[in-house]
Order: structure tokens, then C-alpha cells, then sequence
């Protein structure tokens, strides 16, 4: 029977926390059993807002100890929305089990800033 990919998501945090040089914020989410490793135009997505507290403030976001995102030089001004899409076979290397207790972690590198509203889109199947 064929399958489709469908969007889900996860809230990883709805409160507002900050990060501050070398500091970092670890979270955690449970795979589904039907999540879809996908690339191209059905890549995870990761959203969150960000407020950068002081000027040139750098930052880098892992999953699962895999480095997906990496920004600098973000300027301090106003709060605002940011979304990345990366590769699932980096998170999920090609036939890797799937951990228990999987992580996202932001660490800042540079600089100060506030995050909030963390939310993890992905892929899931569906028969039909």
C-alpha cells in the first residue's frame, strides 16, 4: 500500500529563556514511530523566537550532538521569528536506531540572547 508524509510538530519550550556566551539549553522530544526521514522539500523544520540581547551575538543548534544550524553576527534590536530547515540524515544518520530521549540544544558562542517558543516540525508517514 503506498504512504504519504504529512507535517507534525513538537513544542519543545513555551517559556522564554536566555543564553548568554558558552552557555547552552538542552531540550528534549520523543521520535514517533512514524517519523519520516526525509530530505529536499521534507526536511524537519526548527522554529523559535529570538531576541539577541547585545550586538554580533553568534549561536549553533544541535541535534542529537549534530550540529544543524550555525548564525553570527546577529545584530541586537527587536525579537523576532526564525525558522531552519536541515538534513534529518544528519540528526538521523542512515540506519542509526532512533534514540530513547532525543535533544535539541542551543548554545550561544557569542554575545547574549532570549529564546523562546521552540518548536521541532517534521515528516510522519501515513498509509493510503
Amino acid at each position: 500500500m503506498p504512504s504519504t508524509t504529512i507535517a507534525d510538530y513538537q513544542v519543545l519550550k513555551d517559556a522564554q529563556f536566555t543564553l548568554e556566551e558558552q552557555d547552552a539549553y538542552t531540550m528534549k522530544f520523543q521520535v514517533p514511530s512514524d517519523f519520516a526521514v526525509e530530505s529536499g522539500a521534507r526536511q524537519p523544520i526548527l522554529a523559535f523566537k529570538l531576541l539577541p540581547l547585545q550586538d554580533n551575538t553568534a549561536f549553533k543548534v544541535y541535534v542529537n550532538d549534530r550540529q544543524v544550524i550555525t548564525q553570527a553576527n546577529i545584530s541586537q534590536s527587536h525579537t523576532r521569528g526564525w525558522w531552519e530547515s536541515f538534513s534529518a540524515r544528519t540528526a538521523f544518520p542512515h540506519n542509526a536506531p532512533f534514540p530513547t530521549d532525543n535533544t535539541v540544544e542551543i548554545r550561544v558562542t557569542n554575545g547574549k540572547a532570549q529564546f523562546s517558543d521552540v518548536v521541532l516540525w517534521y515528516q510522519i508517514r501515513r498509509e493510503g
